[in-house]
């Protein structure tokens, strides 16, 4: 669902940093939009099919020489906004995808945490197989990286808004078939913490849990696209044009 461009401003105002420009209305994503990857469907019915998740602010830049420098390089920046909010028994979350796979490479991407605290579930695949999960705890100004073929979740897990930035290729093309086909990502987070293991996966690793490391392409306190605006050949590897920071470095 689309908000109207004054709603949009008006939102915005109250959720994005005053230095971000808006220039479409944001997408809502509803309870309804979720259902196919849901823990417990039924919720659909018990909390209305219409309650707002979560907001995304797509293409955003602070002013028109970043805009012209990440058109240049290939690259957008997104915002999206996610309430606290238990579903039944499920954590908030967004649907799930992951990147089309060339054969040889897919996109990476880059997440940081401008409010609140995220957890990302990541999930690597060899063929249809997933061979690694991993929950990423970040926090305020950490970054985490989303490497090549890697499904991946967000999740607010905590009692506050969460307000994430992210930045990515424009040209990334995001793919939801394994995550309908399976009810979700390989692991459900619900209260207290708990990961439960999504039975229509045939077979799943033990799930890990790290802590957001920092990354040397991000400086700290400035943020990514402060980071990009001064050094954007660090982050030329967003649209593969050189080797990314490897799996293990992610968060």
């Amino acid at each position: 669902m689309m908000m109207s461009f004054s709603e949009a401003q008006e939102e915005s105002s109250r959720v994005l940093p005053p230095s971000l420009i808006v220039n479409d209305a944001p997408m809502v994503r509803r309870l309804k939009d979720l259902e196919p990857v849901l823990y417990d469907a039924s919720v659909c019915r018990d909390l209305g099919p219409e309650l707002p998740l979560y907001t995304i602010y797509r293409t955003l830049w602070t002013d028109d020489k970043e805009r012209g420098v990440l058109e240049r390089h290939g690259l957008r920046y997104d915002v999206t906004d996610m309430p606290s909010l238990v579903l039944g028994e499920e954590h908030v979350k967004t649907f799930g995808h992951e990147h089309l796979d060339s054969g040889a490479w897919s996109h990476p991407e880059l997440f940081e945490i401008l409010e609140g605290e995220a957890r990302f579930l990541l999930q690597r695949y060899h063929g249809e197989e997933v061979v690694d999960v991993l929950v990423v705890v970040a926090r305020e100004g950490d970054v985490v990286l989303v490497p090549p073929r890697c499904g991946h979740v967000m999740i607010n897990a905590s009692p506050n808004r969460l307000i994430v930035g992210n930045l990515i290729s424009r040209y990334c093309v995001q793919i939801y078939r394994r995550f309908i086909e399976r009810r979700g990502g390989a692991y459900y987070l619900l209260r207290g913490g708990r990961l439960v293991r999504n039975e229509n996966y045939s077979s799943l690793p033990e799930v890990r849990t790290i802590s957001a490391e920092p990354c040397d392409f991000a400086e700290k306190g400035l943020g990514l696209l402060a980071s990009f605006a001064r050094r954007p050949e660090l982050f030329r590897f967003l649209n593969g044009l050189y080797d990314s920071p490897q799996y293990s470095r992610s968060g």
